[in-house]
């Protein structure tokens, strides 16, 4: 027999009690004790709460007393149900679970026996405490309001017709459905969901019951194809990690959580997910929701849609509660949908490995999880996982379990056929976007004048996509292109296309360092940009993880062939201007000098001549300097701050010069002239942009550029006491120097050794070159 202390209005009594006896017979025993405070009182409405404390099965009784004194005053207002279930107290019992005031009480279920709540009742403390439905005012208003429902109809979880009750008495709380006022929301207005049912990508969904990895870089259009297959066809939307309000539910991240806390629960958290989703679009269909389209809206904008995120609402309410029977309650959902799309899978890559899956005594993230339980469901044939980067370790191993191949789900292909944009899809994608939004004819124009001419802005959409969502929310054209810019000069704003792998230098993990066949993955990236430079474009020959890592670093897009990534192809060059920080100046120029003579007519001349003036003339200064020299992503206002002596600054094209170096006090601002015959006009140009007071400079409108004055004026001031000396290289057959007064110029007959710390003879090379060039 069990001595069970337990606390009833304040007064503390004894039951003695065998564990092997239901709850409900406790509560009888109960009653009979107290005798007659509980004799009006229906034995069933009494609700026992087991207490416990730091790991401890009970409390003493001036703790009790002391958050019941703060409960009845009402200051008890940081209640609330906790997340987390101890297993250690309860022999794994399920039910609700709250803390309060660092005490913490499980609801004891009637028909558990009670020795699942015992593993031991400490002499001293108190073990249950009593309530009924007289009493209940003694709970927190938090906890009374969110589980009235249940003591009141008297709803027990574990049966599948009590959850379905739960849910839409919950879903009548938090977003009743009213016949005049339904639920509604719209696509946004921007370039992603603008016009779904038109369709910008071109994969169709197949439904070979295999896992399928939508992997691209980021802006490349993954979430986009996404939706317009969800526009199209049922399908469940998720997102692991949302980085928008009210982009995607946040279900799924509080799946993770729980999961995670909850490691040997995670199939029951993840079922639970698909549970909640199935029954809400079940719901939204018996109310006359019944194209594709409206339910994507329903999961992608639940806050507009719903009022709130009612999945995620849902969802945790049930999953604090672990004594649902899921595949009891599942089987009462009339339809499901075969396809599930989830977004962002990068993010369930991350944190903490607390997962075993069957059989592996390999410790997992989330994603291991998440896509095994997923396709254990048997429920979804067209799934597919979309993303910046994959594990191909992990996948190898949900592919080869057993339970899997029971399924049939044995393979898993590569569908990313997103390619970047060139300049002629640009403009057919700028004309169809403004056109629809009645933009008029002659400001579309300027746009695609503008825009589609520029390599800077060509690639993933989310170039070209920044810049017209900014243009139709109001922005001029100029201040649009400003804002392109200056977020791309900034490693921390989304658009910056190397985040991921800034994100991995910054936590010491650079992958640059790793080997691939014998050399680094540095090398070959750097092998990339010097052929990127020569032909316009280049080819990383990797594969597999590598080229996933590849990806999600931003570098690239994939070349799949039969659902196998082939290679890597190099063709943004806005990613080339990133990378140009990231690889020193100093290790580029001898392959740049060797690269010269098999390609005479090298598609990138601009950076080429940049890598090459720079070292040359940071050698002059100081060779030592230069053998280190490196490239620096700031700004020019931040570079000026710098004391480091082994960078150079190669300003945004907006700015003025081509290249900036600070040595000893002094700023050299150089521009750099490339061309057969240079006119009076040009070269007054030329000058200007070394000039601080043209920085940043309009040149139709004689005024600075819009967006940019804040950033100018930092310049300004910080050259006021700086050293300045301007330069402009020229390669020209044009000898006068006239309108070029207080300029220093460099050219062959100026200094004829500038370039022998690189090559003796690279005067001659580039005279060559510029021949070439002219004959095109």
């Amino acid at each position: 027999m069990l001595a069970v202390d337990c606390q009833l209005n304040g007064n503390v009594f004894t039951v003695d009690a065998d564990p092997t006896i239901s709850v409900s017979r406790l509560k009888k025993l109960i009653k009979a004790e107290k005798s007659p405070t509980l004799d009006n009182v229906v034995t069933d409405s009494l609700i026992l709460l087991r207490l416990f404390k730091q790991g401890q099965g009970g409390v003493k009784l001036e703790e009790l007393e002391e958050v019941m004194k703060l409960n009845e005053s009402n200051s008890l207002a940081d209640a609330k149900e906790t997340e987390k279930e101890v297993t250690s107290m309860f022999c794994e019992a399920r039910g609700s679970y709250f803390e309060m005031k660092g005490l913490s009480f499980k609801v004891m279920s009637s028909e558990k026996r009670l020795m699942y709540y015992v593993q031991s009742m400490p002499d001293q403390l108190c073990h249950i405490l009593v309530l009924s439905t007289s009493l209940q005012a003694q709970m927190p208003s938090t906890i009374r309001a969110r589980d009235q429902f249940l003591f009141d109809n008297n709803l027990n979880l574990e049966r599948t017709e009590d959850v379905i009750k739960y849910l839409q008495h919950k879903i009548d709380v938090l977003a009743p459905w009213y016949s005049h006022q339904p639920y509604k929301a719209h696509f946004l207005n921007n370039c992603l969901e603008f016009r779904l049912d038109r369709r910008e990508t071109m994969y169709s969904l197949d439904s070979h019951d295999n896992i399928k990895l939508l992997l691209s870089v980021s802006g490349s259009g993954k979430t986009r194809q996404l939706l317009e297959l969800l526009f199209d066809q049922f399908g469940y939307y998720f997102v692991v990690d949302r980085q928008l309000i009210d982009f995607g539910s946040g279900d799924l991240t509080r799946c993770l959580i729980y999961s995670v806390r909850h490691p040997e629960k995670a199939e029951y958290f993840i079922e639970l997910l698909y549970f909640v989703r199935g029954y809400v679009c079940n719901y939204l269909f018996d109310l006359g929701y019944s194209s594709p389209s409206q339910m994507l809206l329903a999961q992608l904008h639940p806050k507009a849609f719903f009022g709130c995120d009612l999945f995620s609402e849902l969802f945790d309410s049930l999953a604090r509660r672990t004594d649902i029977n899921i595949g009891r309650s599942s089987a009462n959902i009339k339809l499901w949908f075969d396809f599930v799309a989830i977004d962002e899978i990068q993010r369930s890559l991350e944190g903490e490995h607390v997962f075993l899956l069957p059989g592996s005594q390999n410790s997992r993230p989330f994603f291991s999880p998440l896509v095994y339980y997923s396709k254990h469901m048997g429920k979804f044939c067209k799934f597919i996982v979309s993303g910046t980067g994959m594990n191909f370790l992990y996948l190898s191993e949900l592919l080869l379990s057993g339970t899997m191949k029971s399924h049939q789900v044995t393979a898993c292909d590569v569908i990313s056929d997103l390619k970047p944009l060139d300049s002629p899809q640009a403009r057919e994608y700028i004309r169809r976007i403004l056109g629809d939004n009645n933009v008029h004819a002659n400001q579309i124009e300027e746009v695609v004048n503008q825009v589609s001419t520029n390599p800077l802005f060509l690639g993933r959409g989310r170039f070209v996509a920044f810049i017209l969502d900014s243009f139709l929310e109001g922005d001029t054209l100029d201040l649009a292109i400003t804002k392109f810019i200056d977020a791309l000069s900034q490693p921390e704003r989304s658009l910056f296309p190397l985040k991921f792998y800034l994100s991995d230098m910054k936590n010491r993990r650079n992958a640059f360092d790793r080997i691939v066949g014998g050399e680094t993955l540095g090398d070959v990236i750097r092998r990339g940009l010097i052929e990127f430079f020569m032909k316009g474009e280049a080819t990383l020959h990797v594969k597999d993880q590598l080229a996933s890592d590849t990806v999600l670093y931003g570098l690239g897009f994939c070349n799949v062939v039969g659902g196998l990534i082939q290679s890597v192809e190099l063709k943004e060059l806005a990613v080339i201007e990133c990378l140009r920080y990231l690889i020193p100046v100093s290790e580029l120029i001898p392959d740049i000098c060797i690269q010269l003579v098999s390609f005479p007519k090298p598609q990138m001349i601009g950076c080429v001549l940049e890598y090459l003036v720079a070292f040359a003339f940071v050698s002059e200064l100081d060779p030592d300097k230069a053998r280190t020299l490196k490239a620096t992503h700031g700004n020019f206002a931040s570079y000026l701050h710098s004391n480091d002596e082994n960078e150079v600054l190669f300003p945004d094209h907006c700015c003025g010069p081509d290249i900036v170096y600070k040595h000893e006090g002094t700023v050299y601002m150089i521009q750099l002239k490339f061309v057969d015959k240079i006119s009076k006009q040009e070269r007054m140009n030329a000058c200007h942009t070394t000039d601080p007071n043209r920085f940043y400079w309009n040149k139709v409108s004689g005024v600075p550029l819009k967006g940019f004055e804040p950033i100018r004026n930092v310049i300004l001031q910080e050259l006021k006491n700086t050293t300045c000396r301007r330069i402009v290289f020229r390669h020209t057959k044009t000898q006068t120097t006239v309108g070029m007064d207080g300029i220093e110029v460099v050219n062959q007959r100026t200094k004829p050794k500038f370039f022998d710390n690189i090559h003796p003879s690279l005067w001659d090379m580039l005279n060559k070159l510029r021949d070439n060039l002219n004959k095109t």
